[in-house]
């Protein structure tokens, strides 16, 4: 799903939404007929459609504002669209000052508040992203599958404390193919980072590597810069036409490079996973050591299958 700088609805002519709506509770209905006893699912016209984000160059001209989704629209899969209205009207009744030009206060309400909102946006595209994305999720160990949802955003740390751990305990286990009962107690990562892996059939120290450890075990990595907000743009189409093109020639496995800070690592890791669906191939990513509780979530979440940075300290050992 590609951004764009207006609104505009492109969905392709279909059924009306009320025939849709129907089918949709004819099927669930007999799908879940023994648990509702004969008795029908009441429908509320809740129709999942084609979503697309709007973002303004300008909030204001002359003494005319935009607030909400006239300014900058979000995904409702966060369920925000109210609150960044209300968050922003109350920004713009605190800026507007008697004693000074409209415009001025104007442009300090959109300085103020504009930071908050793009922020936003770009969580609520994340979780866009990841919903229109969901089928290719749908052979996943149901355990990771709510870890990955979980993570959608941005990583959660991965510890058997906590109000998330009955979700990331079981999906931890899953991962590393053992009983809940035998991960260590405590933070996880180091623990998950140090498992033994096996990348293209050829067994290698741990899920962190460095491309010297995986020629050494006889795997061809190819390494691919990758640098995109969205991993199923243009660029991202261009970065799987290149993984495609690797891998014909030979290529066991996929690193993606890029700029070292987090929010880049994040997008490597979404454009991985795509290649890990779409192609087939262990794919990993190159992170700074700072982002190793990132790496473990995005392992056991299956965006990835190991990272490499000679940033990583080869004498850390998983905690037990």
């Amino acid at each position: 799903m590609r951004w764009h700088d207006c609104w505009r609805d492109h969905r392709p002519p279909g059924p009306a939404a009320d025939a849709i709506d129907e089918h949709s509770l004819a099927f669930l209905t007999g799908a879940f007929a023994d648990l509702l006893g004969g008795r029908p699912l009441l429908g509320n016209r809740s129709q999942w459609f084609r979503f697309r984000t709007s973002r303004c160059a300008r909030w204001a001209d002359g003494n005319m504002v935009l607030l909400g989704d006239a300014a900058a629209n979000a995904d409702p899969s966060l369920g925000s669209g109210t609150k960044l209205a209300a968050e922003s009207a109350i920004a713009l009744a605190d800026a507007l000052d008697a004693d000074r030009p409209i415009e001025e206060s104007l442009r300090a309400f959109e300085a103020q508040r504009r930071p908050a909102v793009d922020r936003f946006q770009r969580w609520a595209c994340r979780s866009q992203r990841w919903w229109d994305s969901f089928p290719a999720r749908l052979s996943m160990d149901g355990d990771r599958l709510a870890l990955a949802f979980m993570s959608r955003l941005r990583p959660v740390p991965l510890t058997t404390t906590g109000d998330l751990a009955t979700i990331i305990v079981p999906a931890v286990a899953a991962w590393a193919g053992v009983s809940p009962g035998e991960l260590p107690d405590g933070d996880l990562t180091d623990w998950i980072t140090h498992r033994p892996a096996r990348i293209a059939g050829a067994g290698v120290g741990g899920r962190i590597v460095s491309q010297a450890d995986l020629a050494a075990a006889g795997v061809h990595v190819a390494r691919i810069d990758s640098a995109t907000d969205d991993p199923w743009g243009p660029d991202a189409d261009r970065v799987l036409a290149a993984a495609r093109t690797a891998i014909g020639d030979g290529a066991d496995a996929i690193l993606l490079a890029g700029p070292p800070d987090s929010t880049e690592v994040l997008e490597r890791m979404d454009v991985a996973e795509r290649i890990r669906f779409e192609l087939g191939v262990p794919t990993g990513v190159a992170a700074p050591a700072a982002q190793t509780g990132a790496i473990a979530c995005g392992l056991v979440a299956g965006r990835i299958d190991f990272a490499c940075d000679t940033g990583f300290s080869r004498d850390r050992r998983p905690a037990r």
